[in-house]
């Protein structure tokens, strides 16, 4: 492809939308804290308590604000501020997390600045976690102290529920329950979640096309509870106990455990040390024309962990993208794999040197494309 081609093609991407997929989280760069006022004391304390919680999100460590370079950040969050406000929140009485016969609650919500931030984060050798990240559907048998157990379904309010989606949210880590509606009732029985079956689990989640699953057991004895879970991606399981205590407190550690756990899997770091690929060939199929070109290189330029991306060559529905990147090989590997917009190619390639590796031969890196 010549260089007006491509020129061409990029006019026709300005006009087209972004690629639609369900793992983009929203909002990494801002925090709401509970507040008892406006002074000025008690916000700047909730500034320091919102870049926290920002660069835990965004780094995907719960310790990374305590690191010496990284307290200096949090120590000046005015310095990455881009804005806040202050809103009033009545609890309405389906929100357990507030309590029964809860009061309004004042919550200043802060908007820090995305480059800024970054910047200051990969100066201090920390990680970023971009914003492409797994979609969990999470399955939890819930058995309580009275006899009373039924699977958790997105349509029943509790304190279960309402607890994994606030620890989600503070870990930016997208989760969605099943309906448990008619079609889920039919395909899957509390016994299958209970005894962590995965095989009925996985067909009933076919038709939420998750990322991964969680499969939980909540068992509540008197005021304590003790839990087991699975977590099922990329046709692999791991299973851990959870942590007892109140049922509250066991969802929002499995979500914690979560989130460490893709944090540790799909983290690339950009910090000292990290490796950088300074010439990476994506070598894309199955692209059907214009849309489906647009589609790839915007999602492909949505990723923190490729530098500049440009298209190259394209012949016969394959499409060459030369980008440069940061961190290991299959870091890179696993990042554009994640959403729902590539598919990793693992037919023979041909390779023009081969068993031969210099300097300035590219890494290259095949997928189909999944309209």
């Amino acid at each position: 492809m010549n260089s007006p081609r491509i020129l061409s093609l990029l006019i026709v991407l300005v006009l087209m939308p972004a690629p639609v997929v369900a793992s983009v989280v929203q909002h990494l760069y801002s925090a709401s804290i509970p507040v008892n006022s406006q002074s000025d004391q008690v916000r700047e304390q909730a500034l320091h308590q919102a870049l926290r919680q920002v660069i835990v999100k965004v780094t995907g460590s719960r310790a990374a604000p305590d690191d010496p370079q990284v307290a200096a950040i949090v120590a000046q969050p005015e310095h990455y501020l881009q804005a806040y406000r202050y809103t009033r929140h009545v609890p309405g009485p389906n929100e357990p997390l507030f309590g029964p016969g809860a009061s309004a609650t004042l919550d200043l919500v802060a908007q820090f600045d995305q480059p800024t931030v970054d910047q200051a984060l990969r100066a201090a050798g920390q990680p970023l976690w971009g914003s492409e990240r797994p979609e969990t559907i999470v399955w939890i048998a819930y058995q309580q102290g009275d006899g009373q157990r039924h699977i958790v379904g997105s349509e029943a309010p509790g304190e279960v529920l309402a607890n994994v989606q606030h620890a989600a949210k503070l870990r930016g880590v997208p989760v969605i329950f099943p309906l448990m509606d008619v079609q889920d009732r039919a395909h899957i029985a509390f016994s299958d979640v209970w005894g962590g079956f995965t095989a009925p689990v996985v067909q009933a989640s076919q038709r939420y096309q998750p990322d991964a699953i969680l499969i939980g057991k909540i068992d509540t004895n008197g005021a304590n509870a003790s839990a087991r879970w699975t977590l099922v991606m990329g046709g692999k399981s791991t299973n851990w106990d959870g942590a007892n205590g109140a049922p509250a407190d066991v969802a929002r550690a499995a979500i914690q455990h979560l989130a460490d756990v893709y944090a540790s899997t799909f983290v690339v770091h950009n910090g000292a040390g990290a490796q950088h690929i300074p010439a990476l060939d994506i070598v894309v199929s199955n692209i059907d024309g214009l849309t489906g070109f647009g589609r790839v290189l915007n999602y492909l330029r949505s990723l923190n962990a490729l530098g500049a991306v440009e298209p190259m060559q394209f012949h016969g529905g394959v499409v060459t993208f030369k980008a440069s990147a940061q961190g290991t090989v299959e870091d890179i590997r696993q990042t554009i794999g994640l959403g729902a917009v590539l598919k990793a190619d693992d037919s023979p390639h041909p390779v023009s040197l081969p068993g031969v590796q210099t300097v300035n031969q590219p890494v290259t890196l095949h997928y189909l494309y999944q309209p």
